[in-house]
């Protein structure tokens, strides 16, 4: 994730919503659920985030740890 950036995440459905939410929705630029968008990090995104927090997520991207480094290489877990 670039600095200065924040990733906003379609969770809930604006279909039975007021108007008003749904405007906000379509400014973003999401139309799918669960679809990611890519903003600016200003007061004026982070506005529109708060205004509708159980229609929207902000997505973070989990970090690793010092101690465990996976370098691209999955685990995988074997059936018993």
């Amino acid at each position: 994730m670039a600095e200065g950036t924040i990733k906003i995440k379609l969770i809930g459905s604006p279909i039975c919503c007021p108007e008003k939410h749904k405007v906000i929705v379509r400014s973003l630029g999401l139309k799918k659920m669960n679809r990611i968008v890519v903003r600016p990090d200003n007061a004026a995104f982070r506005g529109m985030v708060l205004k509708i927090p159980h229609l929207l997520a902000i997505v973070t991207e989990p970090r690793p740890s010092g101690s465990e480094k996976n370098h691209g290489t999955a685990t995988v877990r074997k059936r018993k």
